[in-house]
């Protein structure tokens, strides 16, 4: 669980920390229409994710190669944006 903003489409978005380094995958977020009509109230910013070490596992298991971050500085949100960008890809699975 996270409490970072998710919009609806960012499932499969990098979680990411302060040095760029992916922390996890978003998968869903909390529907506010049912806890609404549940509980009368609307929690904000109630997201999961996959976590690193699960993500790490899956991939392994079906033998795809990744790369792992040896970073240990902070940077700029701008440059971990445009890191980002570089290496967010969609991937579909059947």
């Amino acid at each position: 669980q996270m409490t970072a903003p998710v919009q609806p489409g960012s499932s499969g978005g990098a979680v990411l920390n302060g040095e760029g380094e992916l922390m996890g995958i978003i998968v869903s977020r909390l529907s506010d229409d049912i806890i609404a009509s549940a509980y009368g109230s609307v929690p904000q910013n109630v997201n999961f994710a996959i976590k690193l070490g699960s993500l790490k596992s899956f991939l392994r298991r079906h033998r795809v190669a990744f790369n792992e971050a040896q970073s240990a500085r902070a940077i700029s949100i701008e440059t971990i944006a445009s890191d980002a960008e570089r290496f967010t890809v969609r991937v579909t699975c059947r």
